[in-house]
């Protein structure tokens, strides 16, 4: 019996130079006791049999692939062997191998059988079993025959067969994606620069390999990156077994890859669709290719751009007046999957917001209303249209300061009374409504509203279209119940289809069904009024119980006629004495006559007290003499100028001769007579001059007529009193204000009137528009009393605009008679409203000719009657830093500001500019701008970084530098930049972008040109920021690159251009009291560390200069025993600290290899440099 093992190690490379699935191995066989069945004979090769072979796949597609194969052999370090063959598969199925052998003992040896030259052959076929959903691990069974032709005509013919323990495995590794589809702007702004995808490889044997490729739209290769080792572990002997007999779906590859938009040498891809593919292999060399995503890269931004508009352009006033209804927006712009365009108030609240997908932006017109279809409130706003499309690009656009003045068509509801009484006695049981409309176009509908004192409603007229001219209220709710007496009034609102919804009042209206009560009664049922002292007046006494606007007492003859009539406001005197004095001043004839009392309030109710009747009876007089006029003012004006005396004689005695004499009431003298005999005239005539022909005082007189008859009686009669008055009504008018407002804003909804007069009977006073139309009346009595008016007509409601006049008149009993009128007033209803715009929100007045000044627009809609207008800016505690104000303007103008206070201190922060104008009317609008900065400082910012020391050589260790920014501001970032520079302060990478910082970038070490980072180099960053104002920040620090491996081709290689030599000299800079000796002590270590990474590597140390003459003699010269001395420098350098010196060779390359041309005069200091070769 024997026994024996093998021992041997191989590698497989899924791809070489070209050259697919290599593998090499190497094995020490036939190792322990050898079995001998026949007495010198062995049944297994030479104990101890070094072997060496190497197999490669030089063909494969679906129907062939072709393996040849080398290999040799020292039996028993006695022999060589060597063997060369190739396996032919076809279809997957069937395998044919062929080999040759040559043995140099069968050749040389005499003792030694020859074996036949004649090749083996051998057929295997595959009979698939198994699991069809997992064709990679049903490897089937495999039947094998083999032939041989040994030696002296002897043939081997061999036969097996293979089944498999566990499911085999053919098929390449399971690829998932987290991400199919990836748009990219690699534009280094921070935003979407990148994209992490996560990758698993699923399979049972383990990844020997894996990459992944860019292709661009031709399928050509643009980038490709990745190498790995995958394969599991097998550290135990159950694990061994375990693996020998289990099928597992091993998850053996998770990890990420990192798509930049770069190609290969690190510069942006141009736009377009690209595909990333992944390579994996597995163990056995099975591969699968597969599209993992699909990547769009866009660097262009979304394009927009809004046409200019005048301040006058952007006001409109959405009223459905026709007149700038719409305000429209020019604007231009790329067609995007989405653009957002916004209307915000001064607030920044958006309003209304319109989407608009997969179209380029068109002109826009918007009529003022929200996303509700409401008209939004007069005021200042603005416009925003943006876009972000996929790949993360973004731009916008502002329209700022748009001005919307609605000034809403107004409307009007008239009433036809101030009062009615529904009680069903046909007299003002109703009262209309009379809605006005400025606009009919365009009405939608619109609705009236009865409201009670609590505003109530308690009824409710609507209706489509344009309303009626006049809506009848009976004075009942919506249940057609008889409304309480009380105060209303009716609201009438109107919408119209611009979305305008106008709304007035009514005036207040009364529904009042009890009508006016009062009593009256009389002293004597006859009087005799003929200045006899007796009875010569009746006394009526009266009592009313309800105030009204007007009571009327009439005394009332035989025929029906009115012959004096008393007029009272409110209530009545309670005695009320008539001397039978008519409204013309003169006696009436003896008779019947009744007196009654009589009211209508406003509401049409009416009272006539039972008439009280008396009789006028002064039949007992011989004589009586009357006076045309009870008082008369002869100051010659065509006016009452004399007075009629009239003689009635019921004596039947003839007359002998008669004296009228004229009396002063204050004296007894007589100042005026007439006489004559036989006959008495019917009257005379007084002009009120004595008999010397001077006019009389004013006052009281007396006519005594005295009549002597020719049997000797005589007979007299007396008139009542005689007035004189020849002084006209004394009526003074002064006002305060010459306008007003009663809009019912409480400010100046009167209009006030001064008023002083004489002591008359009566004061009549009218509102007269300006051609003379009277809108409403007035009464005094006795003495004019001051008053206000609130601009409503006799029925309540309010008059139309415009100038008006008071007229107020008297004339007294002796026909003097006053006219007086105001100067004329305004009525003005019509709503001021000033606005505030801004052309910007800040200023930074810090002299470097960049928004050091903001200028306002003020905007006033009314000019007329301005009293006073006031500007003040106010910081966030509400005190006033900048103050202008004035007395005139026009409805638009500029006040410009600098930022400073009335010291002349800049103080930062927050303001909000106020703009304020009087009216005379008592208007008194306010306008606040939108909040706005004083910013003079750039923001705060910071930097820090993550991933170093910075190692960009792929092995999955620190190889993105993460580069963490904040930066805030009160005001907004306009713009930022992080740029990377080189040892020299050249710009070597550079992101930046505007708008806000984003938190993270990052870098994988390449410039914009594709250029890599040097190892053991300092990289200097600048972080630099600029808000909206134009201040700026910026941050400095410092990037250290680490010392790295790079793969050139099939060599790993360290570059490093650090390391410092003394001038002109192979001697290592080491002291740790300078920056540089310093410096490569770090370097030297961190090498040592690094190469203790690899220690089956050796070290070729390479030194490079610059030639600067570019001549060969300075290279063969100078450079290349400087270089060379130098790398040696380096290798003692790492001895010294412990390397083996068997590891390390040197060489000196002077100027031969530079990596930048000659001709960079700014990069040609990279040539001068040392690199570490790793070889094995």
């Amino acid at each position: 019996m024997g026994i024996g093992a093998d021992f041997g190690i191989s590698k497989t490379y899924t791809s070489l130079s070209g050259i697919h699935d290599l593998t090499w191995a190497f094995a020490i066989r036939g190792m322990g006791k050898d079995y001998r069945p026949v007495a010198g004979r062995s049944a297994l090769e030479s104990s101890f049999t070094p072997s060496f072979g190497i197999q490669a796949t030089v063909v494969k597609n679906s129907f062939i692939s072709i393996r040849p194969s080398v290999g040799i052999s020292v039996p028993g370090f006695q022999n060589f062997r060597a063997e060369i063959g190739s396996d032919f598969g076809f279809f997957n199925i069937v395998d044919v191998s062929l080999s040759f052998s040559l043995d140099v003992a069968q050749l040389t040896m005499d003792s030694v059988d020859a074996a036949s030259l004649l090749p083996r052959i051998s057929f295997t076929f595959r009979i698939p079993t198994g699991n069809d959903k997992k064709p990679s691990l049903t490897p089937g069974v495999l039947t094998t025959m083999s032939l041989a032709s040994w030696y002296d005509g002897i043939v081997g013919i061999g036969a097996g067969v293979s089944l498999p323990l566990k499911r085999g495995d053919i098929q390449g590794p399971e690829i998932e994606s987290s991400i199919n589809y990836i748009e990219l702007s690699p534009n280094n702004d921070g935003i979407q620069d990148r994209q992490e995808l996560a990758i698993q490889l699923t399979d049972p044997s383990g990844i020997s390999e894996y990459r992944w490729s860019v292709l661009d739209g031709n399928s050509r290769e643009v980038f490709s990156a990745g190498e790995a080792s995958l394969i599991p572990q097998i550290n135990s002997i159950g694990a061994f077994l375990s693996h020998l007999t289990s099928n597992p779906d091993m998850v053996v590859g998770a990890f990420s890859i990192v798509v930049n938009g770069r190609g290969q040498d690190g510069t942006v891809l141009p736009d377009g669709r690209y595909s990333i593919y992944l390579d994996a292999t597995d163990k056995y060399g099975n591969s699968t290719n597969k599209e993992i995503a699909v990547l769009f890269i866009d660097t262009e931004k979304p394009e927009i751009s809004i046409g200019s508009l005048t301040q006058d352009e952007k006001i409109f006033s959405p009223n459905g007046d026709g007149n700038k209804d719409y305000l429209r927006i020019p604007q231009t712009g790329s067609k995007e999957d989405l653009w957002v365009m916004e209307f915000l108030n001064q607030q920044g609240i958006v309003v209304y917001e319109i989407a608009m997908n997969d179209q380029r932006p068109q002109d826009l017109t918007w009529d003022g209303t929200d996303s509700t279809g409401e008209i939004l409130p007069d005021g200042v706003y603005s416009y925003r249209i943006h876009a972000t499309d996929r790949a993360g690009n973004r731009n916008s656009a502002v329209l700022d300061n748009i001005l919307l003045n609605s000034y809403i068509s107004p409307v009007r509801l008239s009433i036809s009374d101030q009062a009615f009484s529904p009680n069903g006695d046909g007299f003002r049981d109703s009262i209309e409504f009379r809605p006005e409309l400025t606009k009919l176009d365009g009405v939608q509908g619109w609705s009236i509203r009865v409201m009670d004192t609590r505003d109530t409603t308690v009824r409710t007229y609507t209706g489509q279209g344009i309303p009626p001219r006049q809506i009848l209220f009976d004075g009942r709710d919506n249940t057609e119940a008889l409304l309480p007496e009380g105060s209303y009034k009716a609201e009438l609102s109107v919408t119209y289809t611009s979305g305008n919804k106008p709304q007035a009042m009514s005036g207040i209206f009364q529904v009042d069904v009890t009508p006016p009560q009062g009593l009256v009664s009389k002293e004597w049922s006859i009087f005799s009024p003929d200045s006899d002292g007796e009875q010569d007046e009746i006394l009526f006494y009266q009592e009313v119980f309800t105030e009204e606007s007007r009571w009327v007492g009439e005394i009332i003859d035989e025929g029906n006629r009115i012959v004096k009539q008393y007029i009272w406001d409110r209530t009545v005197p309670f005695q009320l004495r008539w001397d039978g004095i008519d409204g013309d001043t003169r006696l009436v004839e003896d008779g019947d006559y009744r007196y009654r009392l009589r009211a209508e309030d406003a509401a049409g109710n009416r009272f006539t007290s039972d008439p009280v009747t008396f009789t006028k009876d002064t039949s007992g007089a011989e004589y009586l003499i009357t006076p045309e006029f009870s008082a008369f003012s002869p100051n010659a004006d065509g006016v009452k100028d004399e007075n009629r005396l009239f003689i009635t004689q019921r004596s039947r005695s003839s007359v002998q001769s008669y004296t009228i004499t004229i009396m002063s009431a204050n004296s007894e003298g007589s100042v005026r007579t007439y006489s004559g005999e036989n006959s008495i005239p019917n009257s005379v005539r007084w002009d009120g001059k004595t008999d010397q022909g001077r006019p009389v005082a004013d006052g009281i007189y007396y006519a005594q007529l005295q009549v002597t008859h020719n049997n000797g009686s005589v007979g007299t009669a007396k008139t009542s009193a005689i007035t004189i008055d020849t002084r006209f009504p004394q009526i003074t008018i002064s006002t305060e204000d010459d306008i007003f407002s009663p809009d019912g804003d409480s400010r100046k909804d009167t209009f006030r009137f001064i008023l002083d007069s004489s002591e008359e009977p009566e004061f009549r006073g009218e509102i007269q528009s300006i051609d003379g139309s009277v809108v409403t009346e007035f009464r005094w009595t006795d003495a004019l009393e001051s008053f206000e008016w609130d601009g409503r007509d006799s029925t309540g409601n309010i008059v139309d605009d415009g100038d008006y006049r008071l007229v107020i008149m008297s004339e007294d009993a002796a026909g003097n008679k006053t006219v007086k009128q105001s100067e004329p007033f305004a009525l003005d209803t019509r709503k001021a409203a000033v606005f505030i715009t801004l052309n910007q929100a800040g200023l930074a007045p810090n002299n470097d000719g960049y928004y050091e000044t903001i200028e306002f627009g003020l905007f006033m809609n009314i000019v007329q009657g301005l009293e006073r207008w006031a500007f003040e800016v106010q910081d966030a505690s509400m005190n006033t830093v900048f103050l202008r104000e004035g007395v005139e303007a026009s409805d638009q103008f500029t006040i410009t500001w600098d930022g400073r206070n009335s010291h002349g201190n800049i103080m930062e922060g927050a303001y909000t500019a106020f703009f304020t104008a009087v009216y005379e009317k008592g208007d008194s609008p306010e306008a606040r701008s939108q909040s706005f900065v004083v910013d003079v400082s750039g923001p705060e910012q910071s930097v820090s970084l993550e991933n170093t020391p910075f190692s960009p050589d792929g092995d999955g260790l620190n190889d993105e530098l993460i580069i963490n920014l904040r930066a805030v501001d009160e005001s907004s970032i306009q713009a930022w930049q992080f740029s990377i520079f080189d040892r020299n302060g050249k710009l070597f990478n550079t992101f930046e972008s505007e708008g806000d910082v984003p938190p993270n970038l990052y870098w994988d070490g390449i410039s914009a040109e594709g250029e890599k980072v040097l190892a053991a180099e300092d990289y200097t960053y600048t972080f630099t920021t600029i808000d909206r104002w134009g201040n700026e920040s910026q941050s400095r620090g410092v990037i250290t690159i680490d010392i790295f491996v790079i793969r050139d081709g099939n060599q790993l290689k360290i570059q490093i251009a650090s390391i410092t030599f003394l001038p002109n000299s192979p001697e290592l800079v080491l002291s740790q009291d300078t920056p540089q000796g310093l410096r490569n002590a770090l370097i030297l270590n961190r090498l040592i560390e690094l190469f203790a990474k690899y220690p089956s590597y050796g070290i070729r140390i390479e030194g490079h200069a610059v030639n600067i003459t570019g001549t060969q003699r300075e290279q063969e010269e100078e450079l290349i025993p400087l270089s060379r001395d130098r790398s040696m420098s380096v290798k003692q350098a790492l001895v010294a600290q412990g390397m083996n010196p068997n590891r390390i060779e040197i060489l000196g390359v002077g100027g031969s290899k530079p990596i930048v041309p000659h001709s960079d005069v700014d990069n040609r200091w990279k040539n001068r440099r040392v690199e570490f070769i790793l070889e094995r």
